[in-house]
């Protein structure tokens, strides 16, 4: 009769320890034993079952509610949760606006382009910019720099 809260604890700890040893293993056996418990308690309380599976529920759902909101002040927590912010994707883009570059492949509207020297994903202002052709930043997207097709000057061959 011991059996329903030793089950039902015993899982809590195994899923627990699912988050320092991840694998899925722990998780699922903590899991099973919450079930078992449950089965149990219709076995040896089959008249306080349903209140003994609803209170395992609130339980749960309580002890979950509360970890997931304590874990990450925790020093196991801290180690596990990457705080560290990557750097901007706009801010390394923008010191490319107004600078002018050629096209490595044709844009349709994507492609690379060199600017300043560097290989970069770009973006066609319009639908196609061929390959070759000058280009200048004029803004960024995402990942990716937005370019318009400079028009060659009067005389200029290229």
């Amino acid at each position: 009769m011991m059996w329903v809260p030793i089950l039902f604890v015993g899982g809590l700890i195994l899923i627990f320890l699912e988050v320092y040893l991840p694998g899925g293993i722990l998780g699922s056996i903590g899991g099973g034993m919450i079930f078992a418990s449950m089965i149990l308690s219709y076995r040896y309380y089959p008249n306080y079952a349903p209140f003994i599976i609803g209170g395992e529920i609130l339980l749960t759902g309580f002890v979950l509610y509360f970890w997931v909101k304590t874990f990450h002040t925790t020093r196991m927590g801290k180690k596990l949760i990457l705080d560290q912010s990557l750097p901007s994707v706009e801010s390394n883009l923008q010191k490319y606006v107004g600078k002018e570059g050629i096209t490595l492949t044709p844009l349709r509207p994507v492609g690379i382009a060199q600017i300043a020297g560097e290989r970069i994903p770009a973006k066609a202002e319009g639908m196609f910019i061929g390959k070759g052709k000058r280009v200048q930043v004029i803004g960024f997207s995402g990942k990716e720099v937005i370019v318009k097709e400079m028009k060659e000057k009067e005389g200029e061959n290229g």
